[in-house]
């Protein structure tokens, strides 16, 4: 009973930042109906604008993790604004397919330029709570990964308000309605999807900061950050808020009890696994795919 609520307990905080992982990739999808294959790339430039804000400047970690969230929520604008403007200047014939390949060589470049220039090496943030913390009984768990789920669940919560409450957010759910139809009505399609991407990539950039303490920064972070993020999206429903958040505590949970329960080296094939049989059963997820229903 123990190793159960041990690997409960662990599933469902690895599950939060899990969540906020895949929601900053759904909202895109949500919003203007592209993958943004960038989205691992903006993680690792969050967990590394972290460590050099905190070891580079002094600032303490809380205030480095500040900046990294706003130099992510540049980024973000960036990828669009920069890279996929051509998608609302230009009639570009297959968007989908042109979203795909610049914002994979985007994140092809971003890797290869951090290998370039802070090599390749792990990285470590203290983090704000080192110590391991008794929950109830004889489980225990590190207070990093505490401070990780607290903080991911409080910044999922904000996008929901910012969705739900906002004028951004109903000009989000216009654009998950019809892009043209948001136009005739005189919306800023470029703006509120400059304004998602910015969104995105600061929570990604959240979720590197808050994850650096546990798995470190490292080049290769972004792919394996962008695997997780996809195979979250495919089983919660993509363009789905809230199924991002269940995608990311059904991936950390298949994760976590495979490994305790059957064989730890197959951690990662779990995920997939558990993918694979939503495809298999529900191919559109388990939330569908309009934002507006899934919030």
């Amino acid at each position: 009973m123990e190793t159960f609520l041990q690997a409960l307990s662990l599933g469902v905080a690895i599950g939060g930042t899990y969540a906020l992982m895949g929601v900053g990739l759904n909202l895109i999808f949500g919003v203007m109906r592209i993958a943004n294959f960038a989205h691992g790339a903006l993680y690792m430039i969050g967990g590394y604008a972290a460590f050099y804000a905190f070891t580079g400047t002094g600032l303490p970690i809380i205030a480095a993790m500040a900046l990294a969230i706003a130099v992510g929520g540049i980024s973000g604008y960036l990828v669009n604004a920069v890279f996929l403007r051509q998608l609302y200047k230009s009639r570009v014939e297959r968007p989908i397919d042109f979203a795909f390949i610049v914002t994979f060589a985007l994140s092809m470049f971003l890797g290869s330029a951090a290998i370039a220039t802070v090599g390749s090496g792990y990285k470590r943030l203290p983090g704000l709570w080192t110590e391991n913390v008794h929950l109830f009984s004889s489980v225990q768990m590190s207070g990093n990964r505490i401070v990780a789920f607290v903080g991911a669940l409080a910044l999922i919560g904000l996008l929901l308000w910012v969705v739900k409450r906002t004028d951004i957010g109903r000009g989000w759910r216009a654009l998950t309605q019809s892009l043209t139809g948001a136009e005739v009505v005189g919306l800023d399609v470029f703006r509120l999807a400059n304004l998602a991407f910015a969104t995105s990539g600061m929570l990604a950039a959240a979720a590197g900061s808050l994850l650096v303490p546990i798995y470190l920064a490292y080049p290769g972070m972004g792919s394996w950050v962008l695997s997780k993020s996809l195979i979250i999206v495919v089983i919660g429903g993509l363009g789905s808020i809230g199924g991002g958040l269940v995608g990311g505590f059904a991936l950390a949970l298949a994760e976590v009890f495979g490994a305790v329960y059957i064989d730890p080296n197959f951690t990662e094939v779990y995920g997939f696994a558990a993918m694979l049989l939503i495809l298999l059963l529900r191919p559109q997820g388990l939330f569908g795919s309009r934002m507006d229903r899934a919030v």
